[in-house]
């Protein structure tokens, strides 16, 4: 993966470092299909990934899962190697 530049915004196929308000962080690689959390991998149309697409780096991001709101901040941003 090569690290994008600053200001780069999060779209299909990023691979995203969010943090928690309680400091966990959490790898993520936003597909356009298919979820597997344990590997890391979430669907785009997951409410996470929907919250996500378009966000860059320092962006805290709200989003809605299991009936709670949840917030996290965006910590990193790689492009897919090509």
């Amino acid at each position: 993966m090569e690290s994008t530049e600053a200001g780069s915004r999060i779209h299909l196929g990023s691979l995203v470092t969010v943090a928690y308000d309680d400091g966990e962080t959490l790898d993520l690689t936003i597909q356009g299909r298919g979820h597997d959390l344990a590997a890391g991998v979430i669907s785009a149309t997951a409410p996470l990934a929907q919250s996500l697409l378009g966000s860059k780096v320092g962006e805290k991001v709200h989003y809605m899962a299991c009936g709670a709101a949840h917030t996290v901040t965006v910590l990193r941003v790689d492009a897919p190697e090509l």
